[in-house]
């Protein structure tokens, strides 16, 4: 009798040592199988720029001809219709309730409508209206800070807008077009020109 129940205890033994070297095997299997899609948890910040673009040198077309503070035409003076400079978009697709627009945002330097070097900073939201295995074309707007002049041979000023855009690219080439559409505006340092200015671009 005495020998039975050595054996049941060496049985029990035997099965416990068993079950506590099976079970860490089996939690740590539990934990390394994936879970499923609908437990991942979303990242709480935006995905990061999906497309660099290099912004190039630009063209204009202004509405008027320059005049002074007295409202009088400056016969002597011209605007600016070649705005060199450069600068650089990053770009990215919006996801949730922004399905389907595109948010880009740019900063760089270039010589305004009165031949002054100036900088600007900006960040648009456009809805992408067509996109093809080649082509893409957005339409929307945005909110820009010029560091500019107002007035020839006058001081550099900031210049918050809100302006229209419209944006085209090839995809094959990564060639692209900007064309921002600026009202005249007259402000207490001088007069934003009403222009369109049309800024190339060429995508990485």
């Amino acid at each position: 009798m005495r020998w039975v129940r050595m054996c049941a205890y060496a049985w029990f033994a035997i099965c416990g040592v068993v079950h506590a070297e099976a079970a860490p095997q089996s939690i740590m299997l539990a934990a390394a199988s994936p879970l499923p899609p609908t437990d991942a948890v979303s990242k709480p910040w935006p995905s990061p720029a999906q497309q660099i673009t290099v912004q190039l040198p630009g063209m204009s077309h202004h509405f008027d001809d320059p005049v002074d503070e007295d409202g009088v035409a400056m016969t002597n003076r011209k605007y600016n219709e070649r705005n060199w400079g450069l600068g650089v978009q990053l770009e990215r697709k919006l996801q949730g309730d922004w399905q389907g627009w595109v948010g880009k945002t740019a900063f760089g330097m270039m010589r305004d409508s009165l031949n002054e070097m100036g900088g600007y900073a900006g960040h648009t939201w456009q809805k992408r209206l067509v996109e093809t295995g080649t082509y893409t074309f957005d339409a929307g707007g945005g909110a820009f800070l010029f560091y500019r002049t107002l007035a020839f041979d006058g001081p550099h000023v900031l210049v918050p807008a809100v302006l229209p855009v419209l944006s085209a690219t090839k995809k094959d080439w990564g060639l692209g077009l900007n064309i921002v559409a600026v009202p005249r505006v007259k402000l207490a340092d001088g007069t934003m020109p009403g222009v369109i200015y049309a800024q190339f671009t060429k995508g990485y």
